[in-house]
C-alpha cells in the first residue's frame, strides 16, 4: 500500500496497476472520493472503550481502491498525552462532516450504528464518572458541615 494524494493517484492509475498496486492510502487533508465509499471499518486505538478512528474505503472508477482514516477523537488530546490522564474529547465536528460526506450512501447506516454503539459506551462511562463525582461532592459537603458545626 502506498501513500499518495488523490489527484496524483488518479493521474497515475495505469502505472500503479501495471506494477500491481491497486490500493492506496490517502493521508493529510487532501480531497477524498466520498462518492465512491463502499465500506467503513472500525480502527485505531481504544480510548475509554471507544475506538478513536474509522477507516473509510472507496473504489474509484480509475480502477484503484483508496483508504483513509477519520479521527473521532480530538488528536490534540493524543499529542498532549491527555488520554493517559483519562481525558478524551470527541471530535464532533469531524463526526458531523463525515455524516454529511456520506449522505445518500448506504454505508452511512453502518457508520451511524458505530456512532450509536460508541455513544452507549461513552454514556455508560459518563454515568459512572458522574456517580463518582456526586459521591465526592457529597463527601465535601459533609466535611464542610462537620467543620462548620465545630466552629
Amino acid at each position: 500500500m502506498t501513500d499518495v494524494t488523490l489527484d496524483k493517484a488518479i493521474e497515475n492509475a495505469e502505472a500503479y496497476k501495471q506494477i500491481g498496486t491497486s490500493s492506496l492510502y490517502l493521508r493529510g487533508d487532501d480531497p477524498r472520493p466520498w462518492e465512491y465509499v463502499y465500506a467503513i471499518e472500525q480502527s485505531g486505538t481504544v480510548r475509554k472503550g471507544v475506538l478513536t478512528s474509522v477507516v473509510v474505503k472507496a473504489s474509484h472508477p480509475c480502477g484503484l481502491d483508496f483508504m483513509w482514516s477519520v479521527d473521532l477523537g480530538n488528536q490534540e488530546d493524543s499529542r498532549k498525552g491527555r488520554y493517559e490522564e483519562g481525558h478524551y474529547e470527541i471530535d464532533t465536528a469531524n463526526i458531523v462532516a463525515t455524516r454529511l460526506a456520506l449522505a445518500g450512501n448506504p454505508v452511512l447506516a453502518s457508520y451511524e450504528q458505530y456512532l450509536s454503539d460508541s455513544a452507549d459506551v461513552i454514556e455508560k462511562r459518563a454515568l459512572i464518572d458522574q456517580d463518582h463525582i456526586n459521591r465526592e461532592l457529597n463527601a465535601v459537603a459533609l466535611i464542610r458541615e462537620g467543620v462548620r458545626s465545630k466552629q
